[in-house]
């Protein structure tokens, strides 16, 4: 396994092959990269995409697209390791406006909320035939407590007894369901929500754009790379929160802390490496004045 080695040069304009000529072709390849790692600051984050690729023997533009319209194109950094034996020519970002963002969350989120709304359409069905039954329950009440009608004989007391008790049992089963029922469409309403929620904060999340990354990559020999994309984002943030209990029977306090992370960058940080820092990359980047 060979570090691939960095030569960062200024953006150059590249002529496509054209027949049997000798300029230098380009091949691009929009690459399947997947977010491993992301740092947390207290009003930033840097997020680390990670993609394996196999290179050809030429110039290769790796395109990594749909990144946060706001990610700082200042902060990219690119490293690789691999069988290939590349160079990295130089890094470039643009940026494309669009009528939608181009997340695979949306997507899903999207698709969530239409089986949630599924669900809740039947439970309103449900409630709907209960109060049917409720107010032929409240029928059959009726008429069993009203005075006869003429030529309509009375029921005897077995009969008016076992009727009410039908009545009573019905009705009791009935509030069971509706009090279930209600529980069913308050907690189907919070999934709602947060989904909902998630799906605002995500097509709000970097306006009507997004960002294109493209790393160019000279290979000498064909060969796998696995290559790693870091880009810091704003919308991020970090905060300390502190947990203090009274151990009575040993006469102490157990003080615990944890962090508490919130983020609208527009990308999904499920199932990633997650460090918190209370570093502030923001200060010290200047170079010292030397002295006379």
């Amino acid at each position: 396994m060979k570090s691939l080695r960095f030569l960062l040069l200024p953006r150059l304009a590249v002529a496509m092959c054209v027949g049997g000529s000798s300029v230098l072709c380009l091949r691009a390849a929009p690459i399947s990269s997947t977010i491993s790692a992301v740092t947390v600051y207290t009003d930033r984050a840097v997020v680390t995409r990670s993609a394996t690729v196999d290179l050809a023997s030429d110039t290769t533009e790796l395109v990594f697209a749909n990144l946060p319209q706001a990610l700082n194109e200042r902060s990219l950094q690119v490293s690789g390791r691999g069988t290939a034996q590349a160079l990295i020519l130089d890094v470039s970002a643009k940026q494309t406006y669009i009528d939608f963002t181009p997340n695979a969350r949306v997507k899903e989120l999207e698709d969530q909320l239409k089986g949630l709304m599924k669900q809740a359409r039947g439970l309103d069905d449900r409630a709907n035939l209960l109060s049917a039954q409720g107010d032929m329950l409240d029928r059959m009440e009726a008429a069993l407590f009203a005075p006869p009608a003429k030529d309509v004989p009375r029921p005897d007391f077995n009969q008016f007894t076992s009727s009410l008790t039908f009545l009573t049992e019905q009705k009791t089963k009935l509030v069971t369901e509706r009090a279930t029922l209600d529980e069913q469409r308050e907690e189907l309403q919070n999934k709602i929500n947060t989904a909902q929620n998630q799906l605002n904060e995500l097509r709000g999340a970097g306006g009507r754009g997004y960002k294109t990354v493209t790393v160019r990559v000279s290979a000498a020999q064909p060969g796998s790379l696995d290559v790693a994309l870091s880009y810091t984002v704003p919308g991020a943030s970090c905060s300390p929160s502190y947990d203090a209990r009274v151990l009575s029977g040993e006469r102490a306090v157990a003080l615990g802390y944890f962090g508490i992370v919130h983020q609208n960058t527009g990308e999904d940080w499920k199932d990633v490496a997650l460090t918190l820092s209370t570093a502030r990359p923001g200060l010290g980047g200047a170079a010292p004045v030397l002295g006379v």
